[in-house]
């Protein structure tokens, strides 16, 4: 059976924040419901709960660490540095004297 009914997709696709935060709300509310359900005790939730927060801080995290731009100076000495490498490659690839200093300079640049 799927995990999801046709209603539930609907919702998620008209969710308009972040899918998986309202994906983890559901999973620990029938989560909740099952526990007592079951007569389990409160502090197992608890628990459970606190590692699924923390699951969604730290994908938060990342998602905002992704959207970060690279600042502009940076881009550009690493592209300055990148540079460099390959001058030093190929000059001290020159040195050798053969002609496997064109295919060793084509696989690394």
């Amino acid at each position: 059976p799927p995990l999801l009914t046709g209603q539930e997709v609907e919702l998620l696709k008209a969710y308009s924040g972040n899918s998986s935060f309202l994906l983890q709300m559901w999973a620990l509310r029938v989560m909740r419901h099952s526990m007592k359900k079951a007569g389990c005790n409160e502090n197992v939730y608890v628990a459970a709960e606190e590692c699924v927060l923390e699951l969604r801080r730290n994908c938060s995290g990342i998602t905002n660490s992704i959207a970060m731009p690279v600042p502009f100076p940076y881009f550009h000495a690493l592209n300055l540095l990148m540079w460099i490498v390959y001058a030093i490659f190929s000059i001290s690839f020159l040195q050798f004297n053969t002609f496997a200093t064109v295919i060793m300079l084509f696989l690394i640049i």
